[in-house]
C-alpha cells in the first residue's frame, strides 16, 4: 500500500541530507588528520585528494534509497488504476536516474577537493599557523556548523541544525542565525561551504528523480490530467502556492510554462516543476 508521497519526499530529503552531512563531517576529521602528519612545507594534495574520491563514492551510495519513491509512484498508480505494477521498464529507468543521481553527488563532493587543496597548499607555501589552516579548512567543509570552542557559537550552531531539520524552516530566522554565527568565527570563510552545496544538491536530485520518473511512467501509462502536488508554505514561491492543488491536462501544464516567474528554471515543466529547490511535482489525477 502505498504512502503520503509529499511525506515521503520530504523523510527521504531529510534522511539523506543527515548522512551527507555525517560523511562531510568524518572526510573534514581525515583531512585534518592527514594535515596533523604532514611534515612542515609538504603539500599531501594526493592523499586529500583520494581521501574525497573515498568518502565522495560512499556519499554517492546513499542515494539508493531514492528508489523507495520510485516502488511508492508504482504502488500509488497501481492502486490509482494506472500501470499493472512494476515492469522491465520501470526498473530500467529507475537504474538509469540511480546511477545520474549518485553520479550528481559524487562529482559535487569531488569538485571541492580543489578548494581545500588549494587552502593546504597555500598553507604549506607561507608556513601558516597550523591552527589556522585547521580552521580554514573546518570552514570550507562545514561551513558555519564547524567545530569550534566558542561556546556561544555553538550554542547558535545547535539552534541552526534545529531549525534545518524541520521540513518547512523559518528561513527568515535561519539567515539571523548564520550571520550571529559568522559574527563569531572571524577570519574564517564560511560562504560556498560544501555541507551547504551538499544540502542543495540533494534536495535537486532527490525532487529530479521522482519527477522524471513519475512523468515517464504516467506518460506510458497515457495519464493525460496531472495535479500540482508538494510541500506548501511559507517559503514557497507565490507561483507554485497559487498552483497548489490544480488539475491540468498536459496541453495547459506545458502552455503555463511559458509563463516567467522568480526562480524558474529548467526546461521541463514536469520534471522541473517551479524551479531551484522546488519540492512540488505533477501527479497523476485520481
Amino acid at each position: 500500500m502505498s504512502v503520503d508521497h509529499t511525506k515521503l519526499i520530504d523523510s527521504t530529503i531529510a534522511r539523506l541530507q543527515s548522512a551527507t552531512e555525517d560523511n562531510l563531517s568524518a572526510l573534514e576529521e581525515a583531512v585534518l588528520e592527514i594535515l596533523r602528519a604532514t611534515p612542515p612545507g609538504v603539500n599531501p594534495r594526493p592523499q586529500i585528494v583520494q581521501l574525497y574520491e573515498q568518502y565522495a563514492q560512499a556519499t554517492a551510495l546513499e542515494a539508493s534509497s531514492l528508489s523507495d519513491l520510485s516502488s511508492n509512484v508504482v504502488e500509488r498508480q497501481t492502486e490509482a488504476g494506472i500501470g499493472t505494477g512494476l515492469v522491465t521498464e520501470d526498473d530500467t529507468i529507475e537504474s538509469v536516474l540511480l546511477q545520474d543521481a549518485q553520479g550528481t553527488v559524487r562529482s559535487s563532493i569531488l569538485n571541492h577537493s580543489e578548494v581545500v587543496a588549494g587552502i593546504v597548499a597555500t598553507a604549506a607555501v607561507i608556513g601558516e599557523n597550523p591552527t589556522l589552516t585547521e580552521q580554514r579548512v573546518r570552514g570550507a567543509v562545514s561551513g558555519v556548523l564547524m567545530r569550534t570552542s566558542n561556546r556561544d557559537v555553538s550554542k547558535l550552531q545547535t539552534q541552526l541544525k534545529r531549525l534545518r531539520a524541520n521540513p518547512n524552516p523559518d528561513t527568515v530566522e535561519i539567515r539571523g542565525l548564520t550571520q550571529q554565527i559568522r559574527a563569531g568565527l572571524p577570519g574564517v570563510e564560511t560562504r560556498g561551504a560544501l555541507i551547504d552545496t551538499m544540502r542543495n544538491t540533494v534536495e535537486s536530485v532527490t525532487m529530479h528523480y521522482n519527477n522524471s520518473f513519475t512523468y515517464s511512467r504516467a506518460e506510458r501509462e497515457g495519464v493525460e490530467r496531472y495535479v500540482y502536488e508538494g510541500t506548501t508554505d511559507a517559503n514557497s514561491r507565490p507561483w507554485c502556492a497559487n498552483l497548489a492543488g490544480a488539475e491540468m491536462s498536459k496541453e495547459e501544464i506545458e502552455e503555463l510554462w511559458q509563463d516567467d516567474w522568480q526562480g524558474k528554471s529548467g526546461g521541463d515543466p514536469f520534471v522541473d516543476a517551479g524551479g531551484y529547490n522546488c519540492r512540488h511535482y505533477w501527479v497523476e489525477a485520481g
